[in-house]
């Protein structure tokens, strides 16, 4: 989902897109969204997009059907997720691209923790929380539709540290042979933590 509701909020990162892509030049950039929208946010993002000059270097697919997820994870060279709620316990997409032996870049944040190896499958960029859940709370008798109107204040009141992510981007897309030993170690910590036959044996 890309959503300022929940899981991910993307005009912090578009606004770092044109640096990072100044910063790799000549190498190209492409940034490709994948995620289904909340309510009209991607005709916000492609406003934004168009007036800023991005509308080419950046495209938005909308959901992408689980069937072809497969070509977009062996297409990419990075996978970035940044969901910035606190709901976020695990994040499925990001195990899938540690099995696809792709490089991750992932907030420093609930499950991603256990997923992400920092520095060595990918890494973890520095997140904050202003802790706000009292207030929300007690807020909560006098607001309509308070399930939209908490998730939307919890997640903007993360940070994702905007510097890093963008130096953590340009290493990976001007350093091929680290993205290349990112992946081989992705794929290792895929089967080691999550193979078949590793969860068949924890269930049992």
């Amino acid at each position: 989902r890309i959503s300022p509701v929940d899981k991910a909020d993307l005009l912090p990162f578009l606004g770092e897109v044109k640096n990072i892509a100044q910063a790799i030049h000549p190498k190209p950039l492409k940034v490709l969204i994948g995620g289904g929208s909340h309510h009209g946010y991607d005709i916000l993002q492609k406003d934004y997009l168009k007036a800023v000059g991005l509308s080419s270097m950046v495209t938005l697919l909308g959901r992408i059907p689980d069937a072809e997820l497969p070509e977009f994870y062996s297409a990419a060279d990075v996978f970035l997720s940044l969901s910035d709620n606190i709901q976020e316990c695990l994040g499925i997409a990001a195990i899938e691209a540690l099995a696809s032996g792709i490089p991750q870049v992932v907030p420093d944040w609930s499950g991603y923790r256990d997923t992400v190896d920092e520095g060595v499958t990918g890494f973890r960029i520095p997140t904050y929380w202003t802790k706000c859940d009292d207030d929300i709370c007690a807020l909560s008798p006098v607001v309509p539709n308070m399930w939209a109107w908490s998730h939307y204040n919890l997640a903007q009141s993360v940070a994702i540290d905007l510097r890093v992510l963008r130096e953590r981007l340009v290493t990976l897309a001007i350093d091929d042979a680290k993205r290349l030993d990112m992946g081989k170690a992705s794929v290792a910590r895929a089967r080691a933590l999550y193979g078949w036959d590793v969860i068949m044996n924890r269930y049992k």
